[in-house]
């Protein structure tokens, strides 16, 4: 839960939480259906296809992100930043990662935005890497 997106508000109210513990165990789980209970009661509002669906992901729009909100800080700092200076990934390649992602030849904003992250450590924290984990770094590129 510490790395997740959590929407569970209403059930911390006080006359819910109440409720809950009025409800017997075995009436609140049914085999591998969690959320028997709470689900029996939704029953009443919503449609059983949105009720039962299976558990969706939350995920980032982490392409538009790298191609349009974030171009301007990638061109900014990644061909000139804390990996090309420190020897950890040669200027050219990130180049080259970033001009085919922008072309539509592939999609590299997972790998754009691993290395705008890695940048920023960096940059907080000056002295964790030394120039002999260079190499390393540049085996794992």
């Amino acid at each position: 839960m510490a790395a997740s997106t959590e929407v569970r508000v209403p059930f911390v109210d006080v006359e819910v939480v109440r409720a809950a513990f009025r409800i017997r165990g075995r009436d609140k789980i049914r085999g591998r259906n969690g959320k028997f209970a709470l689900k029996k009661a939704a029953e009443a509002w919503l449609p059983r296809s949105i009720i039962y669906r299976p558990k969706g992901l939350f995920s980032v729009p982490l392409r538009a992100w790298i191609r349009n909100d974030l171009a301007e800080m990638v061109d900014d700092i990644l061909p000139n930043g804390e990996l090309v200076r420190r020897g950890y990934v040669k200027s050219s390649y990130i180049r080259d990662l970033i001009d085919n992602d922008r072309s539509g030849r592939a999609d590299y904003s997972r790998e754009i935005w691993h290395l705008l992250t890695m940048d920023y450590w960096l940059r907080a924290h000056p002295h964790k890497f030394s120039r002999q984990d260079a190499s390393l770094m540049q085996m794992a590129v």
